[in-house]
Order: structure tokens, then C-alpha cells, then sequence
């Protein structure tokens, strides 16, 4: 049975997860009586509305009836907006998370607000004649509790929010500066706004007559640790039925962003289902579980065994694998053989290309499916003449087979490990070819969550996979023919456009390795690589044809007609001077919001931040950020 073909993939453009980490400021050039200001932003991109949550110390005094200036510095034809009907009723203002009274004008106990509209626009504040803050006393002010907000610039870049404060004969005797960065958000094929764990739908691979691989893709923790992901499906109602309820398979529980899987048996013949992906967690705020669905995907089991085939033998070869044809290939691309035991098929002329091969004894089946023929697959091919030799399969499983069986392929001389809840179940070393096969003996439960992945003999890791099964324990599970993802390094993560870097990783001995440039969510270059015989490959892209930029790099690969999943995105910046990578949000400076982008994915594996491409966002980054930095 095959398992699962991989070919999603998710590109991950410079930019903030906009609305997930509210932008702090870094406070700079204060000259004192003013400390610790932050402004944090509930959006920060460009020309949308945001409620600002303004936070400062003050280390001095502050007296009663004093006047204190929220200044908010713009650039030319790009600043914050205040619109006309913002007034003290979109204002809080509290010291010490004590909330004082405000209004129009300043008084015995309350504190008075107005407010310039416009560009560049101002808050003041008249402390009550009351009211006086301490030495320590923190102030916070809230710019947006009602409906009416301040517009962020129409422009991304830093942007310097001042503080004054003055005393009744307008006398400065305090201030602070601040600055804020407004980001574009991170752009998943179109642009959403990342506030929660978010999940995607995959469309599903048929297996067999009922049984069907349900494929998700978890695009987001949010601001979790972990969550649970699961599917949901149902039978596809008719127009005039009402729709069934909805069943939900096993939960997995994951801590980063990975691709999950479910399959799915016992399906009814020639019945159009309907599913979603899901993910869970818990909300300590609202104290409950929270969910959030991927879109709704179709698939259709097939009427009957095999599907209705159309197509007929390929070829006069016959007898038991040993490669007699006549070394032509078949008529038809797709047409597959029902012919008799003998497998000696009565298919049409032969093609015009050289190729396929002797024929294989028992019939020439194909893969199973909707669209395929009936017949059973026959022994190993031989020689093929005009063409390459078979590629070797994965180790024989025994008959009957274990509780589960995972086999297929990875990389020579490297390991394959089997978690069952996240608990390393099983690991094995894969052979001179790079097979490999896991074999469970020990009954199962009936729902069981997995996740495989191999580690080259370098130590680099394929793609991670998730899969639920629920387990028959009469029959079990055989999982064959599984291609792991290539592995991918670069030599160096930044390079000047005259120099060479090389792009190298490790694969299937004979397999062809694909690998994709991406910049700003476009695909600038596709190349293809041979793997060599004890399973290495490496590009050396010219960069000369590829030009400055900073470019997502991913790969997948294609061997024993199996492609595998994609890697994870690897950031190469060409450009002049090797600064490339650190300008995060490529705005042409490496300055403010390049590090609050790096703080803000900071001990995670973001492809983003991470600029010397080693798994972290860690201070060898921030060194690089900081050898870069133009300000």
C-alpha cells in the first residue's frame, strides 16, 4: 500500500507575524524623569487601525495640574492619523493600574485630555488638580477603548513617539522618546493576520476501495506550546438532504508546525466525502477549549475494486520477472493490464519510445485506485533495455505482517525513528540504499498517534510526519514504499553575488533531487540535481542568474516512482557586502525593526530570523544583525 505523496508547501516571506507580538518600543534619547516606555500596538501594519497601550515610569515627582505631551513623529507624507471624532471617551488613563477620571477639561479629581487630529497628531494631558504622581509610579494610557482608533502610517519603518512634560509656567522638566515599528505581515499564498493556531486542509489520497489518507497541515502555534490537531468528516449529503453530523477521528498532540495525516478505512464504495482539518487548545482567559477549522475538502471512494480500467497489456513479456520484452514502451501512457494468469497482455503497438522492459509474471496491475485496472502486480522487472535500471525496494515484509509496518526509504548509512504520543517508539538504521523497515510485534491500541523522521549520517533531519491511525488489531497496518524528505545545508547562509555557495544534502542513491528558489512568495528559479551513487548531492547555484535578493530555498526529491515531502525553508541572501539576510523586513537597512522582528521570534526555528540557517534564533543571529546594523 502506498502511504503518502507529499507536495504541499508553505513559504514563509520576510515579514512579522503581525498581531501575534504586540511591538514593544525601545526607549532612546531619554533625558530623564521618564523610564521604561513601551507602546504596544494590537495590528501593526500598515494603514490599519490600532488601540496603542502606552506604559512609562516616571523617576521623579510629578505634580498636580501638570500638562504631559504625547508627541507621535511622522515622516513625510507617512504618519499616525487621528480622525476627527477622537476625543477623552477613546482614552484611559491609570497609575499604578488605578484608573482616574478624564474629561474635556482638568478638575478637582479629574484629569483633562485633548487631542490635535489629523497627521501627526497629539495627546495632552492636564493632571487633576488632585492628582499627583509619585517617584516609581507607573502610568499607563490606552488610545482606542471605544470604536474610534489611531491609523498606523501607510508606509513600514520606525516610528519616534515622544513624552513631555511640562509644569504650569510650561516649563519642560521631563521627557522620554520611544520608538515603534510598523511590519508587514506575514504572507501564507494570501495574507492573514496569525492571532490563533491556524490549520489548513490538504486534499486527500485514495487508498484501495475504503480507505482514504486524510492529509492537514498545522500553519500556526499562535501563541501556544502545544496544541491538539484532528479531522473531521462526513459523507457528502445531497441537495435536498440535510447534512450529517460531523465525526471526529483521534487527536495529536504537536508543539510545532508540522504536516498530519489520518487514515481512514471502512469507507463506503462510490461515496463523495466531505472533511476538514481541526486544531484545539486551551484558552486559560476564557478557561475552555478553542477551536479553529481548516476548509472543507472533497473526495470520492471509487464504485469498485481497481476502478473501471481502460487500458489493456503492456507488452508480450511474460514468465517471472526476468526481463524478456521486447523493450518497447507501451501505447498508452496510463493503460494497465488485466491479462491472464500467464501475464502475457494483449495491449495495441508499441510505443514509439524505447523503454518499459520485460513483462512481470501474474498480470500488470496498477496502482490502486478510481481510474485504474483491475490486475495484480507481478514479480520484479527485469533489465529494462532503453532505459535505467529499476530502483531497488524497500526490505520484505514478512507474511503475515506485524501490528505495523513502516518501510520505504531515507538516506545510506542514516538512522529512521518511530514516536508513538511523541515517545521514541522505534530506530533504525537504514541500509546501503537507504531502506529501511520498522516492524511492530506488540498488539496496539485502537487509536494511536505517530510521528516519523530520519537523520542523515551528518546529523541533518528530514521533514517531520504526523499520522493517526486507528488500529484493526486482526490485520494491522503496512505503511510501504515511504519516501522521507531529502536533507538540505547550505555552506554559507550569506553571499556576496560574485562569490559561490554551495547547496548540498543527502538522498536516495539514483534519485533526482528538485530544488526551488523563492523571493517575496514568487518562484525566481527551479533546478534539478542527480544524487550520486552513495546518496550526496549538491548545486551550486549561479548566482549571477539568480541576482541580489534574500531567497527561500526548499527541496524535494523523486526515486523509486515515490516524490517525497518538501523541506523546510533555508534563507540564502546574495547581495553585496553579505548583509543580505539581515535585513529582515528588506527594506534596504538593517536597523529597529530588523531586531524587533528577531526579539519577537526569539529561541524559535524562524526561517526569518534565523540568519545562519543552524535550526535557532539565537545570539550568533543577533551577532550578525549587530556586524550589519545601518540604523
Amino acid at each position: 500500500m502506498k502511504f503518502l505523496r507529499k507536495n504541499s508547501i508553505l513559504i514563509i516571506t520576510a515579514g512579522l507575524l503581525a498581531g501575534i507580538f504586540a511591538f514593544g518600543s525601545l526607549a532612546i534619547g531619554q533625558t530623564g524623569g521618564i523610564r521604561s516606555i513601551t507602546d504596544k500596538i494590537s495590528t501593526s501594519w500598515p494603514e490599519v487601525e490600532s488601540v496603542h497601550e502606552i506604559s512609562f515610569t516616571s523617576s521623579i515627582e510629578i505634580p498636580s495640574s501638570s500638562e504631559m505631551e504625547i508627541d507621535f513623529k511622522g515622516k513625510p507624507e507617512s504618519s499616525f492619523y487621528f480622525p476627527e471624532d477622537l476625543d477623552y471617551e477613546d482614552i484611559s488613563f491609570s497609575i499604578n493600574e488605578e484608573a482616574q477620571e478624564v474629561g474635556n477639561e482638568a478638575g478637582p479629581e479629574t484629569v483633562g485630555v485633548s487631542v490635535t487630529h489629523g497627521q501627526d497628531g497629539q495627546i495632552n494631558f492636564t493632571l487633576a488638580d488632585e492628582l499627583t504622581i509619585q517617584e516609581d509610579d507607573t502610568i499607563e494610557i490606552v488610545v482606542g477603548t471605544q470604536e474610534t482608533k489611531i491609523a498606523n502610517p501607510p508606509e513600514k519603518g520606525s516610528y519616534q513617539i515622544s513624552i513631555s512634560v511640562f509644569d504650569q509656567n510650561e516649563e519642560k522638566f521631563a521627557s522620554g522618546t520611544t520608538l515603534i515599528a510598523i511590519l508587514d505581515p506575514v504572507h501564507l499564498e494570501t495574507t492573514v493576520e496569525v492571532m490563533e493556531p491556524i490549520v489548513t486542509t490538504e486534499e486527500a489520497i485514495v487508498l484501495g476501495i475504503d480507505t482514504a489518507l486524510l492529509q492537514g497541515q498545522l500553519v500556526n502555534l499562535g501563541l501556544e506550546d502545544s496544541v491538539q490537531v484532528f479531522f473531521e468528516y462526513r459523507q457528502k449529503a445531497e441537495e435536498e438532504e440535510e447534512d450529517e453530523d460531523w465525526i471526529q477521528t483521534g487527536m495529536f498532540t504537536v508543539n510545532n508546525r508540522t504536516d498530519f495525516n489520518e487514515l481512514l478505512g471502512g469507507l463506503e464504495r462510490g461515496t463523495t466525502y466531505e472533511y476538514r482539518a481541526g486544531v484545539e487548545w486551551y484558552d486559560e482567559e476564557e478557561e475552555e477549549d478553542l477551536r479553529n477549522y481548516g476548509e472543507i475538502v472533497e473526495f470520492t471512494t471509487p464504485e469498485e475494486e481497481g476502478g473501471e480500467g481502460d487500458g489493456t497489456g503492456d507488452g508480450d513479456g511474460e514468465g517471472d520477472g526476468d526481463g524478456d520484452g521486447d523493450g518497447l514502451g507501451d501505447g498508452e501512457e496510463d493503460n494497465v493490464g488485466d491479462g491472464e494468469e500467464d501475464g502475457v497482455g494483449d495491449g495495441p503497438e508499441p510505443g514509439e519510445d524505447p523503454g518499459g522492459g520485460g513483462g512481470t509474471g501474474g498480470g500488470t496491475g496498477g496502482d490502486i485506485g478510481p481510474d485504474t485496472g483491475g490486475g495484480t502486480a507481478g514479480g520484479d522487472r527485469g533489465p529494462e533495455p532503453g532505459g535505467e535500471p529499476a530502483n531497488p525496494p524497500p526490505p520484505e515484509i514478512e507474511d503475515p505482517p506485524p501490528h505495523l509496518v513502516v518501510a520505504g526509504w531515507a538516506y545510506p548509512g542514516g538512522e529512521v525513528v518511530l514516536y508513538e504520543s511523541l515517545e521514541e517508539m522505534h530506530t533504525v538504521e537504514t541500509d546501503s540504499e537507504g531502506a529501511f523497515i520498522i516492524e511492530e510485534n506488540e498488539p496496539l491500541e485502537e487509536t494511536q498517534n505517530f510521528l516519523f523522521l530520519s537523520e542523515d549520517d551528518q546529523g541533518r533531519s528530514s521533514t517531520e510526519t504526523t499520522f493517526t491511525l486507528t488500529m484493526d488489531p486482526e490485520k494491522g497496518y503496512v505503511i510501504s514504499d515511504y519516501l522521507l524528505s531529502p536533507t538540505i545545508e547550505l555552506d554559507r547562509s550569506s553571499v556576496d553575488i560574485e562569490q559561490e555557495v554551495s547547496i548540498f544534502g543527502r538522498f536516495v542513491p539514483g534519485g533526482e533531487v528538485e530544488v526551488r528558489f523563492f523571493e517575496d512568495n514568487e518562484e525566481e528559479k527551479k533546478v534539478m540535481v542527480d544524487v550520486d551513487d552513495q546518496g550526496d548531492w549538491e548545486l551550486v547555484p549561479d548566482l549571477e542568474e539568480l541576482g541580489e535578493g534574500r531567497y527561500d530555498v526548499i527541496a524535494r526529491a523523486e526515486a523509486n516512482q515515490e516524490e517525497s515531502a518538501y523541506t523546510r525553508p533555508i534563507t540564502l541572501s546574495v547581495g553585496v557586502g553579505g548583509c543580505v539576510a539581515a535585513d529582515i523586513t528588506g527594506d534596504g537597512r538593517v536597523a529597529l525593526p530588523d531586531f524587533s522582528i528577531m526579539m519577537s521570534v526569539w529561541g524559535t526555528d524562524s526561517p526569518q530570523a534565523d540568519l545562519n540557517n543552524d535550526g535557532v534564533v539565537d545570539l550568533t543571529d543577533f551577532s550578525i544583525l549587530m556586524s550589519c546594523w545601518t540604523g
